[in-house]
């Protein structure tokens, strides 16, 4: 039944003035009733003539017709036998694979396989990208019918508190609000389709491009490919392979792949930028969802040993670095190959390495792109020999190197002999060469596309294949330095090469032996066909005695002088500023940190993509330093508060509200971004127990007798285990009371001294296994012990155990805390605060505010003696619960969100019987005739009845959600007794949902009662918390601005099904066809 719509301005259907979520005077009239947008404004729908003019009244727009009951759209028909039809087509392609005997077969069959997954990229071609929506998708008729206006504040008034948009204001910028609602609606969808790219927009600003002119891009990098000896040539061929019995068990990377491990390997690739053929990861698994088609092909390439013609191009794209954008030396050329091969190099990748770390084909030094932690090693071990030398007061010579383009320069013969001479299978090393002989790229520039260039020499950047395949071929460079008799003893250990890939770190205990070393890698590095570039590289030179200090002393690469630190001069060595000083707080990372948050907060993303910007790439820069540098708290602070000061204003808080919710996860309704200084204390005690249980066994016996040392000189006597434990537990007893020299065990025991009582964290020594354990507390009050064997879990857990201490921080809080006790019960009822799935602009503002009872009600007054009565009812106080429940001016909108849950809960149940709403129940008298339920499903035959209330209590703890199910039952109690004398089987339950969202987990028991589809319940549990939030949203509005914010839906029809509403509501009242 359709409701009629009328046009008298009179009617409810009629589209009314709605003012912001806190009753400002908005700065223009916003037609479309509550569904419309305040954030994002409205589109214009005419523009201005003139120096004036009226702006007209948005057309109405039919609702299109309904399908009718039990149909299926014809769209949606056409789009399942097209889905049958692409099935049959990759199921025909994938058993074309057998036949593939040649490479002409080959070649063809990839062509095929490339047209296939090609359609499902046209709109990545064209520009487009597809994506999960985070907004609910609207429909020509919804976005028809959005008003008009110019940009509003915040809550659709002149508010100017808060982030503002990125760019100039519609006044200036030529364009009106068309222009910036364009903009916003562009970036944010960007934003859902390649997060990277349009975070890269946001913090960088737009992409531009290499303005150096064409040619000499062209020539430059011929030049730069331009390779050394063929892969076929004589040298290459005689290199001696490692003996079979030394090669290990090379034959497992030649086997055939199986879907699994493809469907593995697909599921972790990035999401990133397509190659030349516009196809994503996203498409690939779209359209090959069992793997097969992929599968099929790949093994086709192993059994061929050979790769499509096809494969072998590329685009690449250049970004700046830092310096003169004329060099082009200042560009990182990035190759975008297409992902087919690019995720088959992946699978090959994953073998190999795999292979080379059970076979230990690399050199110990090697750390990079491996899955040992190398950076924080490497890291360890330097800021262990400075240290050491500099209490010791003994002689240290540093030298970082770099070499000159190494990826892009390291001949293809180098990395084909050190396949050789590792032993990788004939067939392996034929594929590798098959992938890169006649390999081309295509590089863009401001002029367009160059003319394709051979790459006959460096590994692709952005190839899964070629860290790995750099690493075995400059591993000569690394073994001849390791051979060498000189370095510094440290502990048990010599050390005197630290590498990262190509980040070099050369260590000696007299200028002498330094100069050993620089001939040395300098000879192999020639070698293998690189070059150092000197200008990158330093040197530090510690002297020895009691006046050590940094001494000034020239060494020499190739024939130049090398740049020598000065003292208090760092060196940027894996991310971590290096010095002959202990402090090594990252001031320029930190001042980015914050240049990063003011973009943010300028650009035109939704508050929840800020937030999760900042979560996800902003916060994370500063974790690898808070792990292994020695950083001061002041500025760690300071940042602290500018964070939560930016996230405040995006969840539209004042600032005196508990700052918990920007620290909590979103899955508890808040931001995640836990606060800087809480994170050192953290990472601090989690890096120093992952260096005491590290994989590399030289590294794990300079952490403990590093540790041994640093409590021995404290105490005055070899330590014990336990005493061990006791100091980095921050223990006060004895002579522990000073900590002693500055380290990273200090670091982490005065990190464990400050958290003791917050996290219940201290360190334990077991006898029993003879491990050292990090304890802390867990969820609900239960202890988490964390040995050896779950180091990869301590950073979690602790950061876990920082989220508990919050959570009950903000439960504590009479007021400000009630409400999360019950929607930290489900994860459901805090849905939308990730990507605001189903939620209004309005509605986001609304929430946040109302969870924390900060909304500005007379009730919530807090300092003087103001009239706290009801302005509307003047009887009770006016609270937040009042207004949302209890007010009965608003009583039909809270009987209207009373019914939106029931009819969804209506519409979602499959039990078998005849289905009533809100009516009495037939076989009794009495006063258990005037009785109502919600929902009443009776079925006859087996004479079952079973009786479904729906209530919305405001959430006042956890109790108000047990009392109001309670009520219910008590309700129906006797009437359930009457059915069962009559013989029926009854059951009574009732369906729990907050006033401001909240999902009591007990509903789940209701869903599967009433056979809701699990499916469905998924999304049928984030629509009921989004309707509630919705309706309390405009009840509150209405309360504080007298303004109508829905429109009445038409009475029940006779059997007592909920009618379809009108129009304008449809959105929060789902029709009943």
């Amino acid at each position: 039944m359709r409701a009629e719509i009328r046009d008298t301005p009179g009617h409810p259907s009629v589209p009314v003035s709605v003012r912001g979520v806190m009753g400002r005077r908005p700065r223009a009239r916003v037609t479309g009733g509550s569904g419309a947008s305040e954030m994002t404004p409205p589109r214009a729908n005419n523009r201005r003539r003139g120096g004036g003019g009226h702006r007209r009244r948005p057309q109405r727009v039919e609702a299109p017709p309904v399908q009718p009951s039990g149909g299926r759209p014809a769209s949606a028909a056409a789009a399942k036998r097209s889905k049958e039809e692409r099935a049959a087509v990759r199921d025909e392609l994938a058993g074309r694979a057998e036949a593939v005997a040649s490479i002409a077969d080959l070649e063809e069959f990839a062509a095929s396989v490339a047209a296939f997954f090609g359609e499902d990229a046209t709109g990545v071609a064209r520009g487009g990208a597809p994506g999960a929506r985070d907004r609910p998708h609207r429909s020509r008729e919804a976005r028809a019918r959005r008003g008009e206006g110019d940009r509003p504040g915040r809550d659709g008034g002149n508010d100017n508190r808060g982030p503002a948009p990125a760019g100039p204001p519609p006044s200036q910028s030529g364009e009106g609000s068309g222009g910036w609602v364009r903009e916003a609606t562009r970036i944010q969808a960007l934003y859902r389709a390649n997060r990277r790219k349009a975070v890269r927009e946001v913090l960088q600003g737009s992409a531009d491009f290499c303005q150096v002119p064409k040619e000499r891009v062209q020539q430059y990098f011929e030049g730069l490919y331009c390779g050394g000896e063929d892969l076929a040539g004589p040298d290459v061929e005689a290199e001696q392979p490692t003996p079979p019995s030394q090669a290990g068990d090379a034959a497992c990377l030649m086997d055939p792949f199986t879907w699994r491990e493809v469907d593995r390997r697909v599921r972790r690739m990035t999401n990133s930028a397509p190659g030349p053929d516009g196809v994503t990861y996203r498409n690939l698994r779209a359209a090959d969802s069992g793997m097969r088609l992929l599968t099929a092909c790949y093994n086709a390439c192993l059994r061929l040993e050979a790769v499509p013609a096809s494969w072998k191009t590329s685009k690449t794209v250049l970004v700046y670095k830092k310096g003169d954008r004329d060099d082009l030396n200042n560009w990182r050329p990035l190759a975008l190959g297409d992902t087919t091969p690019k995720l088959f190099a992946a699978l090959i990748a994953d073998r190999m390495t795999e292979w080379v770390i059970k076979n230990k084909k690399l050199s110990p030094v090697q750390k990079g792109f491996l899955r040992d932690e190398g950076c924080y090693e490497h890291n360890f071990v330097l800021q262990e020999i400075l240290t050491h030398c500099r209490r010791t007061r003994r002689q240290v010579v540093v030298a970082w190197l770099d070499l000159s383009n190494a990826f892009g320069s390291i001949p293809h013969s180098t990395i084909h002999r050190a396949f050789v001479r590792a032993g990788v299978p004939g067939g392996c090393i034929n594929i590798w060469r098959s992938m890169y002989d006649g390999c081309s790229t295509r590089v863009q520039t401001v002029d367009g596309l160059t003319a394709p260039i051979p790459v006959r020499s460096g590994v692709r950047q952005g190839c899964p294949w070629s860290p790995i395949g750099f690493n075995l071929g400059t591993d000569v460079l690394l073994r001849a330095a390791n051979a060498l008799d000189v370095g510094l003893e440290l502990w048990g250990s010599r050390f005197n090469i630290l590498a990262y890939a190509d980040d070099i770190a050369l260590v000696a205990d007299t200028p002498e032996g330094m100069r050993r070393l620089l001939a040395t890698v300098e000879a192999a590095a020639l070698s293998v066909g690189l070059r150092f570039n000197p200008a990158k590289c330093a040197t530090l030179h510690i002297g020895a005695g009691a006046g050590s200090r940094v001494l000034l002393t020239t060494f020499e690469i190739q024939g130049q002088p090398i740049h020598h630190l000065a003292e208090g001069e760092p060196y940027r060595h894996l991310g971590v500023p290096t010095r002959f000083s202990v402090d090594a707080t990252p001031f320029q990372t930190i001042d980015g940190l914050l240049g990063g948050l003011r973009a943010v907060d300028r650009s035109l993303l939704t508050p929840w993509q800020r937030v999760e910007v900042v979560a996800t790439h902003l916060l994370p820069r500063m974790d690898f330093l808070l792990r292994g540098a020695a950083v001061e708290k002041r500025p760690l602070i300071a940042a602290d508060k500018l964070i939560r000061r930016a996230a405040k204003a995006w969840l539209n808080l004042p600032q005196r509200a508990s700052a918990e919710p920007v620290y909590l996860p979103p899955s508890r309704g808040g931001c995640g971004l836990l606060p800087l200084a809480d994170l050192a204390d953290v990472l601090s005690v989690a890096h120093a127990f992952r260096m005491l249980t590290a994989g590399d066994e030289t590294v794990r016996g300079l952490a403990w007798a590093s540790l041994r040392g640093v409590v021995a000189r404290r105490i005055g006597h070899p330590p014990t285990n336990e005493e061990l434990a006791s100091f980095l537990s921050g223990s006060l007893e004895g002579r522990m009371r000073d900590g002693g020299e500055r380290s990273l065990w200090s670091r982490a025991r005065n990190a464990a001294r400050r958290q003791s009582e917050r996290l219940s964290l201290r360190w334990e020594w077991c006898a029993a296994t003879e491990e050292m354990m990090v304890v802390c507390r867990g969820a609900r009050g239960a202890t988490v012990k964390m040995p050896p064997g779950a180091r990869s879990q301590v950073v979690h857990r602790l950061r876990s155990a920082v989220v508990e201490y919050y959570t009950d921080r903000l439960l504590n809080k009479p007021d400000q805390g009630k409400v999360f006790e019950v929607s930290l019960r489900a994860r459901a009822s805090n849905h939308f605060v990730r990507n605001g799935s189903f939620t209004r602009f309005a509605d986001w503002r609304f929430i946040h505010r109302a969870k924390l009872d900060v909304l500005p009600l007379n009730g919530a007054r807090r300092w003087g003696e103001p009239d706290k009565r009801c302005r509307r009812c003047g009887g009770a106080a006016e609270t937040l619960p009042h207004v949302l429940n209890h007010c009965g001016v608003h009583s039909a909108a809270i009987q209207l969100r009373h019914d939106a849950v029931l009819h969804r809960l209506w519409k979602a149940c499959r039990l078998p019987g005849d289905k009533r709403v809100n009516q009495r129940v037939e076989g009794v008298e009495g006063e258990l005739e005037g009785l109502r339920p919600d929902l009443v499903v009776r079925h006859e035959p087996s004479k079952s009845v079973v009786i479904c209330d729906v209530t919305v209590p405001f959430e006042n703890r956890w109790q108000a959600f047990e009392d109001a199910r309670e009520r219910k039952l008590a309700k129906y109690s006797l009437l359930a007794e009457a059915l069962q004398r009559k013989g029926y089987r009854v059951v009574v339950t009732a369906f729990v949902v907050g006033a401001l969202g909240s999902w009591d987990p007990n509903n789940e028991g209701v869903l599967r009662l009433l056979r809701v589809g699990s499916a469905y319940a998924t999304m049928m549990r984030r629509l009921i918390v989004s309707d509630t939030i919705r309706w309390s949203r405009d009840i509150y509005v209405e309360h504080v601005s007298g303004v109508r914010q829905y429109a009445a839906p038409s009475r029940l029809s006779a059997d007592g099904i909920p009618a379809t509403p009108p129009r304008e509501i449809r959105r929060r009242w789902p029709t009943n066809e």
